[in-house]
């Protein structure tokens, strides 16, 4: 059974920071995190299971590694608020402005459309002080510093009746699309993109010298404000070298393994595998 009130995070780095700020009671409040970056690859719900298995596959064809998309427990967990959200006073969601967390929200937000319980949202357009005294607008729970987590919370605002249908319209919209790669535009907008939509972002940061994969992807991040986690350029910058438009020295597997290039037709290679 929930605790009184549940705190809804996204990512284990998120969790840690809300717990770690104290600012909940532990004996009222219980908080439940999702994983699964669900603006990559296509979606799937609760009720479902060959879109789950569809989605599965095509995150292991794409990384290899899936630990980091627990596609089946973040359904189990909203299973778990459904049978039990009558019994919680409230509901409060860490929503930041990243496409991931809110392409989650809509899908869970879908299913508690009914509920007659307050629900609360996160508006992280919320000005905080970093350790040096700067004003600052952290996007995410992940850029929140534990000290500035009470700012975030005191800023909580309510999602009224009427402001549901904007979160059931944004997942019927993701469902009925079926794009794989989902991003919230310069305008806040969350629109579908195709796959290869930050290669040109990766291209850009390419030298004609090797460098490391680690830090073309880590430039890119910065670039792309976080649209999507580095597991993500990495399967992206692999294509681009297997594609022949980049060299690359080393193994192509983890971000550390390999060094990339701008390409040069005198001394390409195929790259080791």
């Amino acid at each position: 059974m929930l605790k009184e009130n549940l705190h809804i995070v996204f990512g284990k780095v998120g969790r840690r920071t809300l717990t770690d700020s104290n600012i909940l009671d532990p004996n009222k409040c219980q908080v439940i995190n999702f994983d699964d970056m669900l603006n990559i690859g296509p979606v799937c719900d609760i009720n479902a299971n060959p879109n789950i298995q569809k989605r599965k596959d095509w995150l292991q064809q794409a990384f290899g590694d899936i630990s980091n998309y627990p596609v089946e427990e973040d359904i189990k967990n909203i299973e778990t608020i459904i049978e039990y959200s009558c019994d919680m006073n409230a509901l409060f969601f860490w929503t930041g402005l990243w496409a991931s967390e809110i392409v989650s929200t809509a899908r869970l937000l879908s299913h508690l459309s009914k509920l007659d319980k307050p629900v609360f949202i996160a508006n992280f357009n919320t000005p905080v002080k970093s350790i040096h005294g700067n004003i600052i607008y952290p996007k995410a729970l992940n850029q929140t510093a534990t000290f500035q987590v009470k700012n975030i919370f005191e800023q909580f605002q309510p999602i009224e009746k009427s402001g549901l249908i904007y979160w059931i319209d944004l997942w019927e919209k993701v469902k009925l699309e079926k794009g794989k790669l989902w991003i919230r535009d310069s305008k806040g907008q969350i629109i579908a993109e195709k796959t290869d939509y930050f290669d040109s972002f990766l291209l850009a940061n390419c030298n004609d010298g090797f460098q490391k994969a680690a830090r073309v992807i880590g430039e890119t991040l910065a670039d792309i404000d976080s649209n999507v986690g580095d597991d993500f350029l990495n399967w992206r910058l692999k294509q681009l070298v297997l594609s022949g438009k980049i060299e690359a020295m080393g193994r192509l597997d983890e971000i550390r393994d390999y060094e990339v290039k701008k390409y040069n037709s005198q001394t390409s290679k195929l790259p080791s595998q």
